[in-house]
């Protein structure tokens, strides 16, 4: 497994993969200057760590193989521009999600205007009452799950499993 770091790490989506991440074996951290509940306490009840500030010296404690960079991180953060400066291995979340959680699993992708959130709740949800225990990423914490995010079980990953995406 490998040791991952979430630069802007409070968001829905980048919070529930680093949780995700974290459980199926990976060591993560991450940064976020303005992390409030519920995200929060729920990094840490998952055992992520998460840095108050954007600081270069968050790099060097967290020794991270893969700097995973936020959507919202721009050129002038001092995190990303100490990665850049030490010719640190990054990733955007897409290629993470592709990479770690989505891999040789079956992906399915619920696209479209309106509905994406409940259409790919209610799929990872009669896949779950079928017994196919899917990975899934939601952009939200859905009524019959207790997080947004959740890989596919390792005895199930690359090997029969399912990975249902809320596309955007």
């Amino acid at each position: 497994m490998a040791k991952l770091y979430f630069i802007r790490i409070g968001g829905t989506a980048m919070g529930g993969v680093a949780a995700a991440c974290q459980r199926r074996g990976d060591q993560v951290f991450g940064s976020e200057t303005d992390l409030y509940e519920p995200m929060k306490s729920y990094l840490a009840n998952h055992g992520v760590v998460a840095y108050p500030t954007f600081d270069a010296a968050n790099l060097k404690n967290a020794d991270p193989e893969v700097l995973v960079v936020g959507n919202a991180v721009s050129r002038g953060n001092l995190e990303l521009e100490a990665a850049l400066n030490d010719r640190r291995v990054l990733t955007s979340l897409p290629a993470l999600v592709a990479e770690r959680l989505i891999d040789r699993n079956t992906s399915v992708v619920i696209t479209g205007t309106h509905g994406k959130t409940t259409t790919t709740s209610m799929t990872a949800w009669l896949l779950e009452s079928a017994g196919r225990q899917p990975g899934y990423l939601i952009g939200g914490v859905p009524g019959n799950f207790t997080e947004s995010c959740r890989p596919v079980p390792a005895e199930l990953h690359n090997n029969g499993g399912v990975f249902v995406t809320e596309g955007d």
